[in-house]
């Protein structure tokens, strides 16, 4: 009903200084529907906005986990490499243990002396066998924790990976989005432009910049004016192209 009115309220002799009552209030009925219309599309596009932003935080967080878990495993790597380096070196030192042990327990080592030092090379031997057996122990478990690390980092990938997939999808339905706004912004620039012209005044003149947005409308994005999203948009409402004046 709407788009059949159009030419009554818009085209050829219904310019501003020619339209009478009836006209006036069907042009404001169609004024308010493309209002709404506009308002409606700024929401989409503000919502999209968001989820973008939402879902690029929730990405960089996830990137900044997988960072953490790949900085973890580095500091692991050289806790590993230091304790391989403690247990040889422990190692050594029991080796020589044992060997002062094997020297002190000579067929010759009898006297009370060599008793008594031969007691002190078994319990330094003890001792180094102990050490040596605590820390690797301790590198045992420092490459297990690195297993798990390992694990979280490539669940770490993973999720960077979905959160990326996520943002390039919002960032699609916020194009779609976009490109609405601008047919309606488009639609609405060549329905002011007609609404407002004079008798004998061509309507291109006033589509001009200023008209894509006032006071009443929302703001914060650009049509794309004589586009041909507007030649589109224009053709889908009904809005003749070329627009009407009062010569022809």
């Amino acid at each position: 009903m709407l788009i059949k009115m159009v030419p009554f309220v818009l085209g050829k002799g219904a310019a501003a200084d020619q339209r009478g009552d009836h006209q006036a209030k069907a042009l404001h009925d169609l004024e308010e529907v493309l209002r709404t219309a506009l308002r409606s599309w700024f929401d989409k596009v503000k919502a999209a906005e968001d989820k973008v932003a939402t879902c690029t935080a929730e990405k960089d967080e996830a990137q900044e986990a997988l960072d953490n878990a790949g900085n973890m495993i580095a500091e692991q790597d050289e806790e590993i490499e230091t304790k391989k380096a403690d247990l040889a070196e422990a190692t050594k030192a029991e080796k020589e243990a044992q060997k002062a042990l094997s020297k002190a327990t000579g067929k010759r080592k009898t006297s009370s002396e060599d008793l008594e030092a031969a007691s002190e090379c078994a319990k330094e031997l003890e001792a180094a066998k102990e050490h040596t057996e605590g820390l690797s122990e301790d590198l045992k478990a420092s490459q297990a924790a690195k297993k798990t690390l390992v694990a979280a980092e490539r669940d770490a990938q993973k999720e960077v990976a979905k959160k990326a997939k996520v943002v390039a999808n919002s960032q699609g339905h916020l194009a779609v989005e976009q490109v609405g706004l601008e047919k309606v912004q488009s639609v609405f620039a060549s329905f002011k432009a007609l609404r407002d012209r004079n008798h004998k005044r061509s309507p291109r003149k006033s589509l001009v910049k200023s008209d894509v947005e006032d006071p009443g409308t929302p703001t914060g994005a650009r049509s794309p004016g004589g586009s041909f999203l507007d030649k589109v948009a224009s053709t889908i409402l009904g809005f003749p192209k070329p627009e009407p004046t009062e010569d022809n």
